[in-house]
C-alpha cells in the first residue's frame, strides 16, 4: 500500500491523489514536488486505501490534517474512482467534514459519455481526460490545484 505524503502537508488541506498506476502516482509527485510545492499532497495505491483512510480521519475529535481536493482515477481494480466517489459522498457522514462538497476530480484515460455522465452524478466537479503531453499535465494540475484550494472559496 503506497500512501505517502510530499513535505509541507500539515499547513494546510491536502489534496488526495489516487491511481493504482504506481508510474502515475511518480509521475505527479515529481510535478508536485517540482512544480506546485506549495501544494500539499497525499497519495494512495487504491480506492480501498483512500476509502479507510478517511473513515480513520472521520472519527469524532480527530484534529490532523485534511483534504481540501480530490483527484480521483476511475479505472482502477476493486474500488474504482466513481464507486470510490459515490461511497464517499454517500456514506461519509461526519461533524467535522462535510464529505458531500469536497471537490472531487475524475481522470480517466478514456471513458464513454455514459461513464462520465455517471462520474457527474456520483458528485464529481469535473471529469477530466488525462493529457498526455507532460506540459499539459502540469499545467492542467496547477490550474486544478490553484482553483480548487487558492480562489474557489470553499468553507469546509
Amino acid at each position: 500500500m503506497d500512501i505517502s505524503i510530499l513535505p509541507g502537508s500539515q499547513l494546510k488541506k491536502e489534496i488526495y491523489f489516487v491511481d493504482d498506476n504506481a508510474d502515475q502516482r511518480f509521475i505527479v509527485r515529481n510535478i508536485f514536488k517540482t512544480y506546485l510545492p506549495n501544494h500539499p499532497i497525499r497519495f494512495f495505491d487504491s480506492g480501498q486505501a483512500l476509502y479507510l483512510h478517511l473513515i480513520a480521519i472521520s472519527a469524532d475529535g480527530y484534529k490532523g490534517p485534511t483534504p481540501g481536493l480530490f483527484l480521483l482515477d476511475l479505472n482502477m481494480p476493486g474500488i474504482d474512482g466513481y464507486h470510490l466517489l459515490k461511497l464517499i459522498r454517500q456514506r461519509l457522514n461526519t461533524k467535522n467534514i462535510s464529505w458531500t462538497i469536497l471537490p472531487a476530480v475524475i481522470f480517466t484515460n478514456q471513458a464513454s459519455d455514459a461513464q462520465i455522465n455517471e462520474c457527474y452524478q456520483a458528485g464529481a466537479n469535473s471529469v477530466i481526460i488525462k493529457p498526455y503531453e507532460p506540459e499539459d499535465f502540469i499545467k492542467l494540475l496547477e490550474l486544478i490545484s490553484n482553483y480548487w484550494l487558492g480562489y474557489n472559496k470553499l468553507t469546509a
